[in-house]
C-alpha cells in the first residue's frame, strides 16, 4: 500500500515533452504527476488518447490533440518560468510593458495638461470678452449721458435766449 490508495504508480515521460526534447520526471494525467499502471502494464483508468483503450475512436484522438498542444504550451510556460532565459525573457517583456503603460501615463498628463491648459485659455478670453463688453456699455452710457447733457444744455440756453427775447 502506498500514498494512492494501494495502487501501484510508476513514472512515464509525457509525449509532449519527448517533442520538445525536454524530459520532466512530472507527468501531468495524474497526481503529483505519476500515471496508473494497470495488471498488464499497459496504462488505465487516467490514460488518455492514443493508449490501447481509446486508440480507434476518432474523437477521443481528436481530444487528445487538442489536450496534448494545451499540455505542451503549460510545460513551456513552465520552462521559461523555471529557467534563467525564461525567466530574463519574461522580466524583460515586464521591462516593456512598464515603460509602455509608463509612457501612456505620460501622455495621459500631457493631455491632461493641455486640456487645463486650453480650459484657461478659454476662461481668460472670456473674462476679456466680458470686460471689452463692459467697457463698451460704459462707453455707450457715458456717450448717452454726455448726449443727454448737451441736450439739457441746449434746452437750457434756448429757454434763456426766449427770455431774453420776450424781456426785451
Amino acid at each position: 500500500a502506498d500514498l494512492y490508495g494501494g495502487e501501484d504508480f510508476d513514472m512515464q515521460e509525457d509525449d509532449e515533452e519527448a517533442m520538445l526534447g525536454r524530459a520532466s520526471p512530472i507527468g501531468a494525467h495524474a497526481p503529483h504527476g505519476l500515471r496508473r499502471a494497470d495488471s498488464a502494464g499497459e496504462l488505465g483508468g487516467l490514460a488518455g488518447p492514443g493508449t490501447a483503450e481509446g486508440a480507434n475512436d476518432p474523437m477521443e484522438v481528436a481530444e487528445g490533440e487538442e489536450a496534448d498542444a494545451q499540455l505542451a504550451a503549460a510545460i513551456e510556460a513552465s520552462y521559461r518560468a523555471a529557467t534563467s532565459e525564461g525567466r530574463t525573457a519574461d522580466e524583460e517583456e515586464l521591462i516593456a510593458q512598464a515603460m509602455r503603460i509608463s509612457q501612456q501615463e505620460e501622455e495621459a498628463r500631457q493631455r491632461q495638461s493641455l486640456r487645463e491648459q486650453q480650459e484657461q485659455e478659454l476662461a481668460e478670453s472670456i473674462l476679456m470678452d466680458q470686460m471689452r463688453a463692459q467697457r463698451e456699455r460704459e462707453d455707450r452710457e457715458a456717450t448717452e449721458a454726455a448726449v443727454r447733457a448737451a441736450e439739457e444744455a441746449s434746452k437750457a440756453e434756448e429757454q434763456a435766449r426766449v427770455q431774453q427775447e420776450q424781456q426785451a
